[in-house]
Parts: structure tokens; sequence; C-alpha cells
């Protein structure tokens, strides 16, 4: 049996033999809580892509599994580009990995990230006539890149497509200060659905009239935003 000390050896000789990763692309080591190895790769603006999972055999005589994930929602359109990036690197890696610990069976699959455990803030804002849902807002306090807020849609994408309503996902607020000395708060956002918008900084007063619009004007159909 080959131990995780001597996997990740493997794993780093493999990943280093005539290949060099994106410079868009890095990659951590983490383990499962069953000690499994396992390397996640991440973009510098779509966030998580994927991970490779190295699974060492009990039997000695038999291969070592490695297992390569695309992050994200099958149903997800950004799942299909995570994966165009992701798949040439896992193949290459897991490729020359084959030559050395012998040749897997495992294919590149698609898989859910899970929300294991973590509670994704958001606020929907339904109609003042019929109550119906017509804007949600989802909140990642933390985030002050697209790759942070890509994240966050990534894991409530399912609850977006569920409502189809306009959707945004808001980081963190930021001071801003106006040429007439005003100070006021701005946070980087980006709007993903019913489309996907670039992300830019939006103030308060900005939001509050979007979704004053949406709002008022959902039972009229008169809104064009």
């Amino acid at each position: 049996m080959v131990n995780q000390q001597r996997l990740q050896e493997l794993y780093e000789k493999g990943r280093q033999s005539g290949f060099k990763l994106p410079k868009s692309v890095t990659v951590k080591k983490e383990y499962s809580y069953e000690g499994y190895l396992i390397h996640i790769f991440r973009h510098n603006l779509l966030g998580d892509l994927g991970r490779i999972v190295i699974i060492p055999n009990s039997n000695s005589n038999s291969n070592t599994n490695i297992y390569c994930e695309i992050a994200g929602d099958p149903d997800d359109p950004m799942t299909k580009r995570r994966q165009k990036i992701f798949e040439p690197i896992a193949r290459e890696i897991t490729e020359a990995m084959d030559e050395i610990l012998g040749k897997s069976d495992e294919a590149v699959d698609e898989y859910n990230v899970q929300n294991e455990g973590c509670l994704i803030p958001s606020k929907v804002f339904p109609c003042a006539e019929c109550n119906e849902i017509t804007a949600m807002m989802l909140f990642d306090d933390n985030a002050t890149t697209q790759a942070e807020l890509e994240d966050h849609v990534r894991l409530m994408y399912s609850k977006v497509k569920e409502l189809n309503v306009p959707t945004w996902v808001v980081g963190k607020e930021i001071e801003i200060e106006s040429p007439d000395g005003i100070k006021y708060g701005k946070a980087i956002s980006m709007k993903v659905w019913p489309h996907r918008e670039k992300v830019r900084y939006i103030d308060s007063n900005e939001f509050n009239h979007m979704i004053d619009t949406y709002i008022n004007s959902h039972c009229s159909k008169t809104i064009n935003i």
C-alpha cells in the first residue's frame, strides 16, 4: 500500500513532469476527514474549478484510485466553463501519475459541491401586491473578488434556478468618499440571473432603487431594468 506521503510525492512528480499550471490557476492540498489526499484547483476569476482526490487501495496488489471532479451543478453553464479549464489539467496530471502508479479507469466527472453545514445568507423581495418573489440577493460579507462571488453563486445555483427571479450576489462593502467629501458605502456585486453581468461596485441607494422598482412594478409588468 502506498502511504499518503508517498502519494503526495508521486502527485508532485506527475504535476511537474513537463507540465505547468496556467497562470490563472492555483492549487492547494487538503485532506478529507477519511485522510484522503485532495488537491483543489482554483481559477483567479471563476473560483474553485475542481479537485483531484487520491485514494490508496488497502490491497497492495490493487491500483491507487484517482478521482477527478468538476466543481459545480451539472445544469449550471459556469460548470462547463470550469470543466473546459480543469479537464486538460486533470488529464495531464492523471496520465503522468498512471505511468507511475498504474493505469486508472477513472474519468473526469461533474459533481455537485454540497453546502454542508454552511449557511448562505440571502434575502428575497416579494411583490407588494401579489406577494410573489420578485428578486433575490445573496450575501458574502467577506468577498472582495469575482472568484469569491463565483464560489458563493456556485453553492446557491440550484436555488437561484428554482426561484428564477433577478438575482445578485453582493460582497464586502467599502467606504467611498465623493468629490464633495461625503463618505458612503459601495459593495462589490454581480448580477447572475437571468443573465450574468460584469462585476461592479454599487451603492446601497442604487440597489434600493432597483429592488423597489421590481417590487412596485411586478404586477403591472412594466419593468425593464
